[in-house]
Formats: C-alpha cells, structure tokens, sequence
C-alpha cells in the first residue's frame, strides 16, 4: 500500500519539476537570472542530490553576481561536468581565492584537447590568478580618509585636488556600438607637457607631448614597454617630481580587467622604466584606474568598479605611504578583507573633512583655505592653525598663491593672443613677454613651496611643544 502510494506521488509531481526545470532554464536564457535562480534554489530543495541542478543554480548566481552562492553550489555539483573548474576558478578569482582559482584553472586545462581554442584564455586568467597569488602576500596598509559610490560619467568631478599638481581633462569616446573608453589628459602644472590616452585601432594607447609656444608638439607614443601590444593603456597621471608615472592597463601583469601601474622615466635617455604593478589593495580582478597623488595636501584618489553595479564606481580618498607599509597577519581571511578593502584603517582627520562628498559647497574645496600639516591633521580654516607664527605664514602663503594664480592667468592669456595675432613683430614682443613670465611663474612656484613647507614645519613644531 505504502510503495503504491509513493508512486502515485512520484506521478504527480514528476510533471510539475519538469515543467518548473524548463521555466528556470528559460528564465536563465533570457536573461532573467534573479527570477531563474529563485527557482532553481526551490528546485535544489527538492532535489539536493542532483548535481545538474546544482550547477544550473551556480551559473544562474554567478551571472547575476552572487559569487557566495555560485560557490557554494558548483562545489556542490561534482567533477562530473566539464564548465565547473573553469567557473570555479572564475569564481575563486572574484572572491580572492587566488591560490583556489589557479588550482581551478589548471584542472580545466588538463581536460581540454591540445587544439582547444579556449586554452589561450584559460593561460591568460591561469596567469591572473597565479600572479595575484604572489601579490597577495605584499598588501599595503593604507589608511582610507573616504570612499563614495557615483556614476561613472562624473567620477572625475569628484576628485577634489590642487592646481600645484596639474590639470586632468576627461572626453567620453566611442569604439564601438558596444563599448566606449575614456580618453584621459593630464597636463603639467606648468602647462608645458601632457600624457594622454588615445584610440589605435582597437585598443587605448598612452601619448605624449611638449608646449611649443603656441601650440604642442606632435603627438609620441610612449614605448612598448608601456604601450603592450593587443591591450589597453590609459588614465595617465605624472607626480610632480616630472619623473614617476602611474597609468592603468589591462595587459600583462594586470589581475583582471584595468590595473594600475608604476613607471619612472629617465630624462637622460628619454626612456620609462618597466611598469610594475602596484599590487593590493589598490588593484583587484575588477577595473581599478585613475591613481592621482596631491603631494600637497599628501592625499590621493583611485576609483573602481569592484563589487559594483553596472554603471557605477567607488572612488577611495586615501593618505598615501611614504615609504610603503605592508599589512601583516596569519589570518588569510583577514588579508583578503585588507585586499578587497572591505576592512582598512581609517585615517585619523577631521569629521568635517568629507573631500568626496557631493552636497558640500565648492568653497570647502577651495584649496586655499584646505592646509595638509600632516596626514593625519588637516586644517579647513586659519583658525585651525594653533601657532600665531604659523597662522601668519599661512596668510602670506594665501598672498603668494593668488599672486601666482593671476600670474597662470596672465600667462594663457598672452599663449592665446599668441597663437591668434598674425602680425610678426607682434608675435615676437609677445613670444618674450611669454618667456618672461614663464620664470616669473617658476620662481612664484618656488616661493610658494618654500612657503608652505615654512607654515607646515612652524605648526608642526609648535604642536610637538604642547
């Protein structure tokens, strides 16, 4: 009686899962990977033993980026299917199982033929895993002042930086119908050279260029040794010793997507050093890019898209090291938190600081009254300044950067009458006007660094004496 009635059961419900096994397989081919992993999570319930279900689950939450749960359910679905070590490696990657996912990798590559063409792709996220491995072991101990989640298209609107360190522009450019990239210049402060990014064919290659009076030189590609063929090159940033370059790529060396780089050039040649990834947590399997260093104010910005939605990205507002520090701990969970900055130690500044912030008025960002003393005390206001001596500096500082701001606008002033006026003597008596107040403006810069580097070492003293 028992046996019959279990087999009346079966009956019922055999065509209610197949129908339901079809409705989750059509929802995942449509795309609509929320509504098919629902359902494929019923279906695992009922069937826990079933490995294709397991997998089904695993894909449906890998595409709609719960890589938890895919974890959870293609190790759950076995070795008997091919695709599970070649998502389990993906998924391991995502969730910073680096060691996890090369495993994963190699396992997939010994069960391919030798004339698979996927093997060149597996190589390559073999090689992201392993390398991020190794990168792994060195994090750096940053301390985060800020981060914010903001659209995409305006991200560079919130990096809230001085002029000493130059200008960055930001052009929207379309390489196909499916993808467009950012075209990215950075020109010095002096305004007398800029890196840029630029389309060659396919691919975003980096560029440079040199003031010549009136207009910039033609275009150079920057070397092979930066510009990698078959990859990506972009985001250009120059620090103000003229000499170290950050850039991001996605070539070789990078852990997955847009990594960013470190190169040196070398006047005496007019060479780059090779470029070296700087590793965690500024990088990650995501597009992390825009690496900008305020020696002045000594902060930093960077932005990504790790863990984001479609669109958006989190910009980190730091306090750069100098020299690097290194994270250290024997507990890996706790490392890959430290990576994937989900943990971090704060930067001890004021509450009122909020640089990233959107809703705050333009004049909090005015660079003029925002004075670094160090990175962890930052002034927002001359009465900030607890020494007399310092807070007179200050002003006098004030005095000095808006002589020179005027001097800057003077000087592209005379650039653009310049490069408009076509009578040749008055080309010429404006060529010396220019050369004159280009030293007038080095040697105002020069004051200006003398200055503040005075004011910071005056309060800097003066607290240590309290």
């Amino acid at each position: 009686m028992r046996k019959i009635l279990y087999i009346l059961l079966l009956s019922f419900c055999l065509p209610l899962t197949a129908q339901t096994v079809a409705e989750a397989e059509r929802l995942f081919n449509d795309g609509q990977f929320a509504e098919a992993t629902a359902m494929y999570q019923i279906l695992v319930q009922r069937n826990p033993r079933n490995e294709q279900l397991h997998y089904r689950l695993a894909r449906s939450a890998f595409e709609l980026g719960d890589m938890a749960l895919a974890r959870t359910h293609f190790e759950r679905a076995g070795t008997r299917l091919p695709l599970t070590p070649y998502y389990l490696g993906r998924v391991y990657m995502y969730l910073y199982e680096f060691e996890l996912s090369a495993t994963s990798f190699r396992r997939f590559l010994g069960s391919l033929r030798a004339d698979d063409e996927r093997i060149p792709e597996i190589n390559r996220r073999l090689r992201q895993a392993e390398h991020a491995a190794r990168l792994i072991m060195r994090v750096e101990d940053i301390a985060i002042i800020d981060s914010m989640v903001v659209n995409r298209e305006s991200f560079l609107s919130h990096f809230r930086f001085s002029s000493e360190i130059g200008t960055i522009q930001i052009q929207d450019i379309e390489v196909d119908s499916l993808r467009s990239e950012n075209k990215i210049t950075y020109i010095t402060q002096r305004g007398d050279r800029k890196f840029f990014s630029d389309l060659v064919g396919e691919h975003m290659k980096l560029f440079s260029s040199v003031r010549l009076m009136d207009k910039w030189s033609e275009p150079t590609l920057l070397p092979a040794t930066i510009n990698a063929a078959g990859s990506n090159q972009n985001y250009p940033f120059l620090k103000t010793d003229g000499v170290t370059m950050f850039f991001a790529s996605d070539g070789d060396g990078s852990i997955g997507g847009y990594d960013i780089f470190i190169t040196r050039y070398i006047p005496a040649s007019s060479t780059f050093l090779t470029p070296e990834n700087i590793g965690f947590p500024f990088n990650s399997p995501f597009n992390d890019f825009m690496l900008v260093i305020d020696e002045t104010y000594n902060v930093g910005w960077f932005a990504s898209d790790r863990f984001q939605p479609p669109g958006k990205l989190i910009l980190y507002f730091f306090v750069p090291n100098e020299p690097r520090v290194l994270f250290h701990s024997d507990n890996k969970a706790e490392v890959r938190e430290r990576a994937m900055l989900r943990s971090f130690r704060k930067a001890e500044v004021p509450d009122q600081l909020g640089l990233l912030k959107p809703d705050e008025e333009p004049e909090f960002y005015d660079e003029r009254i925002r004075f670094v003393v160090t990175g962890a005390i930052i002034y927002t206001h001359p009465a900030d300044f607890q020494s007399e001596t310092a807070r007179q500096g200050f002003e006098r500082l004030q005095e000095l950067t808006q002589h020179l701001e005027t001097m800057q606008a003077q000087l592209n002033t005379l650039r653009q009458e310049f490069a408009n006026n076509t009578n040749a003597n008055m080309r010429e008596l404006t060529s010396q006007r220019i050369l004159t107040l280009e030293q007038l403006v080095r040697e105002q810069i020069q004051r200006v660094q003398e200055q503040t580097l005075k004011v910071r070492n005056e309060e800097i003293r003066f607290l240590q004496r309290r």
